[in-house]
C-alpha cells in the first residue's frame, strides 16, 4: 500500500459502509479534498462499519474498517462546561495536534512518574445506564515515558460503589503514537457476545489507570437501544 505522505495534496475520498467489514458498499464520494476534513450526511444505517478509501491518480490508500454508531456522544451532553480530569497531582492541558478532526487532545502529566498511582481517574462525566441499552466506549490514546497508563471504563451502582470495570486499549510504555480503543458493553440480558454490563449498573464513566503520562483524544460514550433476545423473567 501507499504511504500517507505519497497521497498529500488534493485527494479523492470514497466512503464505504456495511453491517460488517465484509459487506461494505460505497455511499459517498468526495473530490478534490485535503488529507484532513469532515463529511456530513446521513449514514445508510444507525450502526455498522465504515471505511475510507483515498486515492490520487493511480495511488490508492485503503483505510482500516472500524465500528461506527450514529448516536449522540453522552460525554458532551447534560452540561454546558467541558469535563476536565482532576488528578491528585500533576497537570492537565488541552492541546492541538491530535488524531481527531479538530486536532484537540488532553495531555495528562504526573509530577512524579515514579510514584505509585493514586487510583483510577475519571476522564469523562458520569453517564446514567438505561435498561435494555448497550453502550460503546471509545477513544484515542498515546502514552509517553516508561510507565504504563491505560484507558478504561467502570460501572457504579446507585450508591456510587464500583461494581465492574475494564480496559478499552492496553498500551505499551513509551509508545509515542496514537492507538484507538473501542469496547461494546452489552445489557446483561441482551445475549450479545463480548463484555457485559454488570447487573445493577446505574452509572458508567471512562477512567484511566496508572502513573504514566498519557494523551487522550476523541473520547466517546454512545448509547444503543436494543431488543432483548428473549423475554425477561
Amino acid at each position: 500500500g501507499e504511504s500517507v505522505s505519497a497521497l498529500e495534496g488534493r485527494l479523492s475520498v470514497e466512503l464505504f459502509f456495511g453491517e460488517d467489514d465484509e459487506s461494505m458498499q460505497s455511499f459517498a464520494r468526495l473530490a478534490e479534498v485535503g488529507s484532513r476534513g469532515r463529511w456530513e450526511g446521513r449514514l445508510p444505517g444507525p450502526t455498522g462499519f465504515i471505511r475510507a478509501v483515498i486515492s490520487k491518480g493511480d495511488s490508492v490508500l485503503i483505510g482500516k474498517a472500524f465500528a461506527i454508531h450514529a448516536s449522540a456522544n453522552l460525554l458532551h451532553e447534560g452540561s454546558p462546561e467541558k469535563f476536565v480530569p482532576k488528578p491528585s497531582q500533576g497537570t492537565v492541558a488541552t492541546l492541538k495536534g491530535g488524531p481527531t478532526i479538530d486536532g484537540e487532545y488532553v495531555s495528562i502529566r504526573p509530577i512524579d512518574s515514579t510514584a505509585n498511582p493514586a487510583g483510577p481517574l475519571a476522564v469523562g462525566p458520569r453517564a446514567p445506564v438505561k435498561p435494555k441499552c448497550d453502550y460503546v466506549v471509545s477513544g484515542w490514546v498515546r502514552t509517553v515515558g516508561t510507565r504504563t497508563t491505560t484507558l478504561g471504563w467502570r460501572c457504579l451502582d446507585s450508591a456510587g460503589k464500583v461494581i465492574g470495570s475494564g480496559h478499552l486499549s492496553i498500551t505499551s510504555p513509551n509508545q509515542r503514537f496514537w492507538t484507538r480503543g473501542t469496547q461494546r458493553l452489552s445489557w446483561p440480558r441482551n445475549g450479545a457476545e463480548g463484555e457485559r454490563l454488570p447487573v445493577g449498573a446505574v452509572f458508567l464513566e471512562l477512567i484511566i489507570e496508572g502513573a504514566g503520562a498519557i494523551d487522550l483524544a476523541g473520547l466517546s460514550l454512545v448509547e444503543i437501544p436494543v431488543q432483548p433476545s428473549a423475554p425477561e423473567p
